[in-house]
């Protein structure tokens, strides 16, 4: 088998962990979407998770660990950059986002699982409620058609800078978060 790509990742020293190099065979595409990504955007979790970028279209993995796929987007976030987490992300994770080019950024909640960024963003001055969000999992997957249905999305015209989206907390449903994060107008 041939290797078109290998991209060199730095791996956090950890307790009981060496500071190893690891090799990750990464696609084209995907190398090309962090090269561009990384211009724009970091994004920061505590505590941090598996996650991956990919371009936001009709049918794109909505996240790492599950075969759920958006099946319905706003053209407002067609073809942006999806940042695509854990399905469940922890109760208490924080994130940072550190912009360096001016773009836009979407974040994207469950209704349900919301983690309680529904209460979080009310008070979150400088994002704004969108009249559409994605849905995903359209064919009721894990048993309900309507799981993928009920999403939130807020939109923020970033600057450079640092924006903080509080720890999720306890929400509706769960003590869980079911969310992602969309970049568009990477000019």
């Amino acid at each position: 088998m041939k290797i078109k790509s290998i991209e060199l990742i730095n791996v956090k020293e950890e307790e009981g962990v060496s500071n190893n190099i690891i090799f990750v065979r990464r696609s084209k595409k995907e190398i090309e979407i962090n090269n561009i990504i990384s211009q724009y955007v970091s994004i920061n979790t505590t505590p941090s998770f598996s996650y991956r970028f990919d371009y936001m279209k009709v049918g794109v993995l909505k996240d790492v660990d599950r075969d759920y796929t958006f099946d319905v987007i706003p053209d407002e976030i067609q073809n942006g950059i999806l940042y695509q987490p854990i399905h469940r992300i922890p109760y208490g994770t924080s994130t940072k986002l550190t912009v360096s080019k001016e773009c836009t950024i979407y974040f994207i909640f469950h209704n349900e699982c919301d983690g309680n960024y529904t209460e979080i963003f009310k008070e979150m001055g400088e994002w704004t409620l969108c009249s559409s969000a994605p849905q995903y999992d359209l064919e009721g997957k894990n048993g309900d058609p309507t799981h993928g249905l009920n999403m939130t999305m807020y939109k923020l015209n970033a600057k450079p800078g640092v924006y903080d989206i509080p720890a999720g907390q306890h929400g509706k449903a769960t003590s869980w978060a079911c969310w992602n994060i969309v970049i568009t107008n990477l000019k």
